[in-house]
């Protein structure tokens, strides 16, 4: 489920009464790279995707339901047992070994924001990530604002300040994800390709915890 619109202007109102004189375009467009370098940093947008596996077939196109896959994070067989394969093209899955039974998999894709942006040019994103990081989200609008030149809110030290909150908050986000969400648990036990997820029932979800 994509965010929802008071949650989006809530971000933006926030974003202009620190940057006066502001455009719309100039706030839309800054926000759609926070977006995409927060998603491709954290790793924490995931989704399960149920692939039919033939016989013999070793190459899948895989079609996330939203956003665009930037990664492979794993592959399950029907019996939850990990299964080697790569993603040498994006958005083509390829299994180290064919199989000799058909039955579904379940690959586990990190993905990220892409264009085109919906009618209001805010980039399709997942419901929990401005309830979850707003702050975050909002730090790396305004550093990026603030750090262009000769503008009505250039602020080369503000602009500074607050990228390095915004590359905290995706620091602890993929910490998050890497323990998913799990206060004091050690890390995620699968094996290494299934360090970086969030899924449950095979739709994309949220961080449940908000450092």
């Amino acid at each position: 489920m994509t965010a929802r619109k008071h949650d989006l202007d809530h971000l933006l109102d926030q974003a202009r009464t620190k940057l006066p004189g502001s455009s719309e375009a100039g706030l839309k467009g800054e926000l759609f790279d926070v977006f995409h370098e927060f998603f491709n940093d954290s790793d924490s947008w995931a989704e399960t995707i149920s692939v039919p596996i033939i016989p013999g077939s070793v190459d899948y196109n895989i079609v996330p339901s939203s956003g665009q896959i930037i990664r492979l994070a794993g592959v399950l067989d029907q019996n939850q047992l990990p299964i080697s394969a790569l993603m040498p093209e994006v958005g083509v899955l390829h299994l180290m070994s064919p199989v000799n039974i058909a039955q579904p998999y379940a690959v586990v894709v990190v993905k990220n924001v892409k264009f085109p942006t919906d009618r209001h040019s805010i980039p399709d994103v997942p419901e929990w990530v401005l309830p979850l990081y707003g702050r975050t989200i909002l730090s790396g609008l305004l550093g990026k604002m603030k750090g262009q030149p000769v503008k009505s809110y250039s602020d080369l030290k503000g602009s500074v300040f607050d990228l390095a909150q915004f590359k905290d908050g995706i620091a602890l986000a993929k910490i998050a994800t890497f323990r998913r969400n799990a206060i004091g648990a050690q890390a995620w036990g699968f094996p290494q390709t299934f360090r970086t997820r969030g899924q449950r029932g095979g739709v994309s979800v949220g961080n449940p915890v908000q450092f």
